[in-house]
């Protein structure tokens, strides 16, 4: 009976002391989620300060004091925090350059910090994704005067003027159509008098010659016509795409063709260089009588607009 009991006591004894042991282990700091230790590597939350967004618009010009660097942020900064000396703000890892006194404004209501490099030694973006940009150390704040505590680097992309183009519809038929946000840039065109037309907005130069009022092919057919094709003492002219060809739709019109009468060549149905998800046999083509998009198959006979893009 009493060796019984002991066998109980220092049983109960090897318990408490086992228990008592990890608990020590994991309050001293040996595991690293325990209170008492520090995680270097810590991983990024979105509640920290970071640039989501940055976009570079070079205007398609040689000059630089002409571009914007345009930056959004993931919350509210404080503006006071931004240094007018405007190159010390922001790191940069690639090719491009702020200079120290470029223009800047600070957009509240979208968190976007605008930089207009008007400076030297301002140089010209790579916006292809290759430079990054980060808020450099200990310099802007979020409005709780809170400093980014890690310091990712966000990709400089390029400016996509096709998705802010006014496209003259003011009815809302759907959702997020464009009569419902009515998007901001205002279209500006060019008769060059050679057969071309300039869009100075998207920086493309479109034919407008006889031949894209007469000319009927077969998509194929017209791939080919189009890299074939010499206009206004150019060569570099190809079938486009259906982005390219719905920038020039112009809803705003009250009746047919939508699009603007700068253009004096102009049919119905146009053929684009681009293929249906799954349909490589099928194309979209372009109706300017409605300014919708059918897909209809490559055999089947359109007209063509060529189009090129202008050099920066």
């Amino acid at each position: 009976m009493i060796k019984s009991v002991l066998l109980i006591l220092i049983f109960n004894s090897l318990l408490l002391f086992t228990a008592c042991g990890s608990s020590s282990t994991g309050a001293g700091g040996s595991n690293p989620t325990g209170g008492g230790s520090t995680n270097t590597n810590k991983p990024y939350t979105t509640t920290q300060l970071y640039i989501k967004s940055a976009i570079y618009d070079n205007n398609r010009t040689t000059t630089v004091n002409d571009d914007k660097l345009y930056l959004y942020f993931n919350k509210d900064i404080d503006p006071l925090s931004i240094n007018t000396d405007s190159s010390v703000n922001y790191d940069i890892n690639g090719t491009g350059a702020i200079g120290s006194v470029s223009n800047s404004n600070y957009n509240s209501s979208v968190f976007r910090h605008k930089v207009s490099l008007v400076s030297t030694p301002s140089t010209k973006f790579d916006d292809n994704g290759s430079t990054k940009i980060s808020i450099r150390d200990n310099q802007i704040t979020d409005t709780n005067g809170n400093f980014p505590q890690d310091f990712n680097q966000t990709a400089v992309k390029k400016f996509n003027v096709f998705g802010r183009l006014k496209t003259g519809q003011t009815i809302t038929y759907q959702e997020f159509d464009d009569g419902n946000t009515t998007r901001s840039i205002a279209r500006s065109y060019t008769n060059n008098g050679d057969g071309t037309v300039t869009d100075n907005t998207t920086g493309l130069m479109w034919q407008d010659d006889e031949d894209a009022k007469n000319i009927v092919k077969s998509q194929t057919d017209l791939t080919t016509y189009c890299q074939d094709l010499t206009l206004a003492g150019y060569s570099d002219w190809h079938l486009p795409s259906i982005r390219e060809l719905t920038s020039i739709v112009d809803r705003g019109r009250d009746s047919a063709p939508l699009i603007d009468p700068v253009f004096t060549n102009v049919s119905v149905y146009y053929w684009t260089s681009t293929n249906p998800p799954d349909a490589s046999s099928a194309s979209y083509r372009i109706d300017f009588s409605k300014g919708t998009e059918p897909v209809g198959s490559k055999r089947l006979p359109s007209h063509v607009r060529c189009v090129r893009v202008l050099s920066n």
